[in-house]
């Protein structure tokens, strides 16, 4: 066992920092409204901000960032962080790049309340030591601590800023590359949420990795594939994280300790740092490698042996543009260096970063080359046209009026909290499938009674079915409104029945190009529609873009997650739920198209697409009375592998109940599926002698009891991987490739698992697929092993 080292060397003396001018405490009127278990469990964990009796107060050293106001571009944050103040510090490491630095402080969006930012700082010259004096002039609600030596190394001024004041519960690190797409206050909340995750006799979350997400399948440093384990991930607090055992991980998702916006208890540490000595300490490159090596050491297997948490969609990029540390050789991201010497004019030119355009672009790593600069003048607010297209058959009710505020609010907030002011005109088209249950009513009624009580809405309800007593129903918005929101909402009887026709005849009616679809039982997260509409407007070659959703249900079953649906406040009966499951999808195009083969991988209710190109692949068919997304989907993406793609966040709450149409006809759906994947796969292979039992066992190997049908699956997979490859190949990036590879590798995987629990240790000489499985994987001979030495 590794003795403990003596840690950083402590100064002799507190050194002077400079900060700005000492900033007031804020209290919150509202500490005693927080409810819920985990606000509740939050504010056990992180305190509140305790008020002076004359309700300021000095406090030395403590700036702090204000949750209820630097989160007004996050929608889904503003439930915890408007009403938290958290007690955490944020440590920076900076050397020769202060317009990163500069570009990175702005993210924080920083303001006056609850976090502690630190800047332990370094210059080679005096070009760069007056950037960064432009740069403190500039941002002065942070503690800037200028590294030399003596009493100013590096290993000092660490030591300082984690033992600095009065302690907080939790410290995240970043380097002056990283760049946050959400304002700290919100990322710290979620951390705080993460690391206090635990029940007794289960293991607690070590680390948040802010810089990862769900749709992070490249490790840019490495040059190598680093897919996130999707079937390890589980969504907590909403959606808004998610936690995974490290054992069940690899690459990315492995890493235990980063310096590049990994998130920490303060106590874990100082107590890791204590095994370091002061050569381990000097530089932060060297910290985060040997810290990495004693968090694998026994002597730390008490933090390190529990579970890592991440955002659930991106929240920080790592622009690795140039380097300026000579410890590494580590690559850049971009194809040519951009030196730090250049960007200094940025700094006097005083050029921004535009963080929106990072949000509208789907990255597979981490660490870009991208440098994204505001344009002169440019105001950020865009004009977006959307519709909505809602079938309604069964809600009940009570589920179609939620659906429907979770929809008609989105606009309402994005007015209200984001700051770029865009433009937002919502068509809702709802298609009344021979509901007979008062859905439909209960929808309109709903808009109403948000238009009566918002009076920035201009609303228009235009029912068109012919037994409808009031046809046209219009509130105009207040005259003292500066900017209006357009919501018109049409409805229309559909002309035959069933959902396929439906949704043709509603698409029909949809005025815009964008449209979103939504089902009448479920609930759009909040912020939904907005990121998908941006996104496809600045990405004009994709067609379909989908998102993660949430499955739940009103089950009292007390192993699941409780679930805080949003906009709860329009439902009159709340009923309590629980987190049934997960669905993460595959963000990369070229994966999803190949994974489409298999299964349907978008959540049809949290879709949008553009009408021209639905309508261009023949709409839904009408001959399908379950799987109609599903045809579909295959179609838009037979020609062009790149047509559609899902964004790594939850933008669905997917309702499963008795009544819902997913609930029923499971064994129809199942054959038309079955029959939709047969297809696709014969029109990829060319070829017309394909059978539908092949298909089957690659859709689901575990209904499979026949050796040779498990053989036949095996070589149709590889066959479709070669054919795949072969056709897409200049469409595909290389890590897509990649990725396929390792797909087809774990589907061989399950087949040879089947095999396996079919002939047992026979399956060596008997299968064809078990040979595959070694050929392929010979990595995985030790696993192998195992299971035959245990038949």
């Amino acid at each position: 066992k590794k003795e403990r080292g003596r840690g950083p060397t402590a100064p002799a003396e507190v050194l002077t920092l400079t900060t700005m001018s000492s900033a007031e405490k804020i209290s919150h009127d509202d500490d005693n409204d927080i409810g819920g278990d985990v606000l509740g469990l939050i504010s056990a964990f992180i305190g509140r901000a305790e008020a002076s009796a004359s309700g300021g107060g000095q406090q030395h050293g403590r700036h702090r960032v204000g949750p209820h106001r630097a989160c007004h571009q996050t929608v889904e944050g503003r439930e915890i962080a408007a009403k938290l103040s958290t007690d955490s510090r944020v440590i920076v490491f900076s050397k020769d790049r202060p317009w990163q630095l500069q570009q990175l402080l702005k993210s924080l969006h920083l303001h006056d309340d609850a976090i502690e930012v630190f800047v332990i700082l370094k210059w080679s010259n005096m070009a760069f030591e007056r950037g960064y004096k432009k740069v403190m002039q500039g941002q002065d609600k942070v503690n800037y601590l200028v590294e030399g030596g003596g009493n100013s190394s590096f290993s000092t001024l660490l030591y300082q800023a984690l033992n600095h004041g009065d302690r907080g519960e939790i410290v995240m690190f970043l380097t002056d590359d990283c760049l946050l797409l959400e304002p700290i206050a919100c990322i710290m909340a979620s951390a705080a949420i993460a690391l206090q995750r635990h029940k007794t006799g289960k293991r607690r979350v070590f680390n948040f990795l802010t810089r990862l997400h769900p749709g992070i399948s490249y490790c840019q440093t490495r040059n190598l594939a680093s897919p996130s384990p999707r079937n390890a991930l589980r969504y907590v607090s909403n959606g808004k994280i998610c936690c995974y055992d490290r054992a069940l991980s690899s690459g990315e998702f492995a890493y235990m300790f980063d310096v590049s916006g990994g998130v920490y208890r303060l106590g874990d540490v100082i107590e890791m740092v204590s095994y370091l000595d002061n050569q381990d300490t000097c530089h932060p490159n060297i910290l985060e490698s040997r810290a990495n090596q004693i968090l694998k050491s026994n002597s730390l297997q008490h933090l390190t042996d529990q579970l890592s948490a991440i955002p659930s969609r991106p929240s920080l990029v790592i622009l690795t543009v140039n380097r300026v540390q000579d410890i590494y050789n580590a690559p850049i991201a971009s194809d040519e260096s951009v030196s730090p010497e250049a960007l200094l004019q940025y700094l006097e030119r005083g050029e921004e970063l535009d963080v929106e355009r990072y949000t509208s672009r789907l990255y597979d790593a981490s660490h870009i080359g991208d440098l994204h600069l505001k344009e002169r003048g440019e105001t950020g607010a865009q004009a977006i046209d959307l519709s909505v297209l809602i079938p309604v058959h069964r809600g009940p009710a009570k589920y179609a009026s939620h659906a429907m505020a979770s929809i008609v609010m989105q606009p309402i907030e994005e007015l209200l909290l984001s700051s770029s002011r865009n433009s937002l005109s919502l068509q809702i088209v709802i298609v009344d499938d021979r509901c007979r249950d008062g859905s439909v009513e209960a929808m309109m009624e709903t808009t109403k009674q948000i238009a009566q009580t918002h009076s920035c809405i201009n609303l228009v309800i235009d029912d068109k079915r012919p037994a409808s007593t009031s046809k046209i129903w219009k509130r105009p918005a207040s005259p003292d409104c500066k900017a209006a929101i357009i919501i018109s909402v049409d409805v229309f009887p559909s002309p035959r029945p069933g959902i396929a026709c439906a949704l043709n005849h509603g698409l029909d009616m949809c005025k815009s190009d964008l449209v979103a679809r939504m089902d009448c039982d479920d609930v759009a997260a909040p912020g939904r529609l907005i990121r998908q509409a941006r996104f496809l407007m600045a990405n004009q070659s994709l067609s379909v873009v989908g998102t993660s959703a949430v499955l739940f249900s009103s089950t009292n079953d007390l192993d699941c997650d409780q679930l805080e649906l949003p906009y709860r406040e329009y439902v009159v009966n709340r009923d309590s739920h629980r987190v049934l499951r997960s669905n993460i999808t595959v963000s990369d195009p070229g994966v999803l198209s190949w994974c489409m083969l298999f299964s349907c991988a978008l959540a049809h209710p949290s879709v949008m697409f553009r009408k021209r190109a639905v309508q261009d692949a023949g709409g839904y068919d009408e001959n399908n009375a379950r799987s109609e997304d599903y045809q579909l989907w295959l179609q838009v993406s037979a020609e062009n592998p790149r047509a559609m793609a899902t964004l790594p966040f939850v933008g669905l709450y997917h309702r499963k109940h008795s009544g819902s149409s997913s609930s029923r006809g499971a064994n129809i759906q199942k054959d038309e599926s079955n029959h939709a994947s047969l297809q696709a796969m014969k029109h990829l292979l060319e070829r017309a002698d394909l059978d539908v039992t092949s298909v089957s066992v690659l859709r689901d190997p575990q209904q499979s009891d026949s050796p040779q049908d498990i053989d036949l699956a095996a070589e149709l997979l590889e066959s479709l991987e070669q054919t795949f490859v072969a056709k897409h190949g200049y469409g595909l990036t290389k890590n897509e490739i990649d990725l396929i590879r390792i797909d087809c590798d774990e589907r061989i995987a399950q087949l040879s698992m089947r095999a396996f629990t079919v002939l047992g240790r026979n399956v060596v000489e008997k299968s064809k697929v078990w040979a595959m499985w070694c050929r392929r994987t010979p990595d995985g001979q030790l696993e192998r092993l195992s299971l035959l030495c245990k038949a």
